[in-house]
């Protein structure tokens, strides 16, 4: 009996007894926090001064950005909702099950999610008609408007878009390249600046769709090719803003750039097979393509007869362990370790972008 009671009082002291981090060295709630997920972090921000500081700091932000698993972020339209009002998620791995997590930010009438890059999402006009452009950022809810680009709402110009972030400059940059029948150009934004800078662009250097690929300072893209039989990956130092080719180990209609563990990854069908080979480009400036990884999609049920002959890579998570398919229709999960294939089921998304998920603030440009 006394056994039993001397336990409930060490049950309630238990419960009753509070951690004092006033007494905790900053340095191990640094270590505690920067491994939290933003989405959670950024709500603990009141729970005291200090953490609020922590949070808020740009030396905690990289480390945090440094640590945070990658996502692909997807938007739906919501029948609840008016027609122009896109709904955004995220998708996580969580163990064995893939996690749709919906983040409620309030976009801007009309406008979509055209590229993201260190947890900013870069948005546009659904229909171009106004010519202006929004950053923001899931997480912390804010949105920014930045300088409008009047080409946008020429409805004689087709457009793709780039966002990036040069390390070591420390600037974020919003690329836009234009085509018509007559020429091609580039016109970039340096986030914080209030012109567009004007950069003309050879037609072999104009992107093939608007998927690109933000690593290390260096914006990655995929063209159409004007050699026979011969593909090259484009890329633009954006610290001096010029434009350089590699060629590709391979190329075909359904290759995609990805970014795994970090590095740059390329993704091509092996001619009218099941098969994808997944290469990785380590040193971008000196080194070679080396095929780390090869995926095979079988044993899945694909949403249609011919999914094989279009689907394509979309990005990847746990660190480049899991490759994301898509045929326009469904996704598809392909573990690179295990050697299995799963359909994602019941997701509305259109299509994925790779994300990842931060506190990096927009208001700071």
């Amino acid at each position: 009996m006394s056994e039993t009671r001397n336990d409930g009082k060490r049950s309630r002291r238990k419960k009753n007894r509070k951690v004092d981090f006033e007494n905790v060295p900053e340095e191990i709630i640094f270590l505690i926090l920067v491994n939290i997920p933003a989405h959670v972090l950024y709500g603990l921000r009141p729970v005291c001064k200090l953490w609020t500081k922590l949070i808020s700091e740009p030396s905690f932000i990289d480390q945090h950005l440094s640590r945070s698993e990658s996502a692909l972020l997807g938007q739906y339209r919501d029948p609840t909702k008016e027609w122009y009002i896109l709904s955004t998620a995220c998708l996580e791995k969580k163990g064995e099950k893939f996690r749709v997590r919906d983040l409620s930010i309030d976009l801007p009438y009309r406008f979509r999610i055209c590229a993201s890059c260190n947890g900013l999402i870069l948005l546009d006009d659904i229909h171009h008609q106004s010519g202006d452009l929004f950053v923001g950022n899931p997480i912390t809810k804010e949105c920014v408007k930045i300088p409008a680009n009047d080409r946008l709402s020429n409805s004689s110009y087709s457009f793709r878009y780039g966002f990036t972030f040069h390390p070591v400059t420390r600037d974020y940059k919003v690329l836009i390249f234009h085509m018509n029948k007559d020429f091609r150009m580039c016109e970039i934004l340096t986030l914080g600046s209030a012109t567009w800078r004007h950069v003309t662009v050879l037609e072999e250097f104009y992107p093939r769709t608007n998927e690109h690929i933000s690593t290390k300072g260096f914006l990655h893209y995929l063209t159409n090719s004007l050699e026979e039989d011969k593909d090259y990956m484009c890329s633009i130092d954006t610290a001096d803003e010029t434009f350089h080719r590699t060629p590709l180990p391979v190329c075909g209609r359904q290759d995609r750039l990805l970014e795994c563990g970090g590095f740059l990854a390329f993704a091509t069908r092996v001619d009218s097979t099941a098969q994808f080979d997944i290469w990785v480009l380590k040193d971008f400036c000196g080194g070679g393509w080396v095929k780390q990884h090869t995926v095979v999609l079988e044993g899945v049920k694909f949403a249609r007869k011919r999914s094989l002959s279009v689907i394509y890579p979309v990005g990847s998570l746990k660190d480049g362990k899991i490759i994301v398919f898509t045929d326009t229709i469904s996704f598809y999960a392909a573990d690179v370790e295990l050697k299995i294939v799963k359909r994602i089921w019941k997701l509305r998304f259109a299509k994925l972008l790779p994300h990842v998920n931060s506190l990096v603030s927009c208001k700071i440009f």
